[in-house]
């Protein structure tokens, strides 16, 4: 009896080491991921929002942080003053929570958006 019962506790006992290493890749709620990308400014808009284009072999790196595949999206938390376009920026991006987004009277969203943790102008 006392064997079947330590057998037991044993096999118990990896079953839950084992469930809990399986959910080691696994990321807690609310916390993002995000990337490290080369950016050009497309276009500047109203309401603080700009116009990012990122290379094509980037677009699949971006899709897993933003899950929407595309190679332009409105960038929000950028100041649109020191901007124009053609320039290129180093960005670091995350995924836009819904409570960040926000309408703007003046144009209608054609892009999705992300986040803008930093940027870098390029030289």
């Amino acid at each position: 009896m006392g064997y079947d019962m330590r057998q037991f506790l044993v096999i118990s006992a990896l079953i839950v080491l084992g469930a809990c290493n399986a959910t080691d890749d696994v990321r807690p709620e609310g916390e993002s991921e995000d990337g490290q990308f080369e950016a050009t400014v497309v276009g500047v808009e109203d309401c603080n929002m700009v116009l990012l284009e990122f290379k094509e072999e980037d677009v699949p790196a971006i899709q897993e942080i933003t899950e929407i595949e595309s190679s332009r999206y409105f960038a929000v938390n950028l100041s649109k003053v020191l901007l124009h376009p053609g320039q290129k920026l180093d960005v670091v991006i995350r995924k836009l929570r819904d409570d960040e987004a926000f309408p703007c009277p003046t144009f209608a969203p054609t892009y999705p958006g992300l986040y803008l943790i930093s940027y870098q102008f390029k030289s």
